[in-house]
């Protein structure tokens, strides 16, 4: 049974629930606090799914549409929380929560995108794409400020580091406050409500709704191949490499885990695997921000840079360390794609 625009569609039948002589089906209006009634399908709605019933398309790909639609509405909700925390406090577990948020709305985007070509999200992804971006400078500075509190100890001579990246911390503070407090909610909820509503309407861009399930797939696949071609390029002597890998698997993981259920979904033990293996990236990209920052303050103050140069070492070794385990590692990859290979058993 699958619900069209709130009105109780059989797919395949072409039959809905209730005649004109009968009453509409019920259900509870959550803003009014009261019961309310469903609108019926439209007869244009009606038609649509009965020539989807004609033409042998699978009735799934208009289940897709709906689950993606309401994908949208789930993860808009977490973001908007994400945003409300953020204009109170932009704490390191905060900042990394909303840039968490606005990329798994992103990847919803780019998801019906490239899977119905005649939407143009890009006017919705850019404010998204904005505050990704802002935040990522405040996001670096704390993680660095943070493994810096782990050395304070055993090297003290990188005390003048802390206070540098602390006072660096506060600057993108106030200027990522501004951004947050003017992001404009309402107008992308706006935005994502007219997007939803095409994605639940089957007359809506008909000709790509019919192979919806497919183009999810293929999308998927093409940022996964991508992926690969890019660890294909990894040298443990060149760090960016592997960065350039990581752009693409955060790309591909979230779209992944963006899939509408009707597609498939990958086991949790998977989507951990994931996790993991960009994590490897992850802290390989971490210590080459700090080592940039690091060479950067000492060409500021050459007085101390000689007290900095065994924590430098200490920094390149542990790259080399961790450039070298991704390297074994590394193609593990195969083992995420295809997706009928490694979908949840149900």
């Amino acid at each position: 049974m699958l619900l069209l625009e709130q009105g109780k569609v059989e797919i395949g039948s072409g039959e809905s629930k209730g005649t004109p002589s009968s009453p509409a089906p019920e259900h509870y209006d959550a803003e009014a606090n009261r019961p309310g009634v469903l609108p019926r399908p439209s007869v244009a709605q009606q038609t649509i799914v009965r020539l989807f019933s004609v033409m042998n398309i699978p009735p799934e790909n208009l289940l897709i549409g709906i689950e993606m639609s309401d994908a949208i509405a789930e993860q808009l909700g977490k973001f908007e929380k994400a945003v409300r925390r953020c204009r109170l406090d932009l704490s390191g577990e905060a900042v990394h929560n909303i840039r968490v948020h606005c990329r798994r709305l992103i990847a919803r985007l780019v998801l019906i995108e490239m899977a119905i070509p005649a939407t143009n999200l890009h006017a919705t992804k850019k404010p998204l794409k904005q505050l990704l971006k802002i935040l990522g400078g405040l996001r670096d500075v704390q993680v660095q400020k943070a493994a810096l509190s782990a050395e304070l100890a055993r090297q003290p001579e990188v005390g003048g580091l802390w206070i540098e990246l602390g006072q660096r911390e506060q600057e993108l503070i106030r200027s990522s406050s501004r951004l947050v407090s003017e992001f404009k909610m309402g107008k992308l909820r706006r935005r994502l409500m007219i997007i939803q509503a095409e994605l639940k309407n089957p007359a809506a861009h008909l000709a790509a709704k019919s192979v919806l399930g497919d183009s999810i797939i293929r999308a998927t696949h093409e940022a996964f191949d991508e992926v690969v071609l890019r660890t294909r390029a990894i040298s443990s002597d060149d760090v960016s490499t592997v960065h350039r890998v990581r752009i693409a698997f955060k790309r591909f993981r979230y779209m992944v885990e963006s899939l509408p259920e009707t597609v498939g979904r990958l086991s949790n033990a998977k989507l951990s695997a994931l996790d993991g293996y960009q994590q490897a990236m992850g802290s390989i990209q971490d210590v080459q921000v700090l080592l940039d920052f690091l060479t950067t303050f000492s060409d500021l103050h050459p007085e101390v840079a000689w007290s900095l140069a065994s924590f430098k070492n200490t920094l390149q070794e542990r790259r080399r360390q961790l450039a070298r385990e991704f390297m074994t590692c590394a193609d593990k990859v195969h083992s995420f794609w295809p997706l009928q290979s490694t979908l949840q058993e149900r």
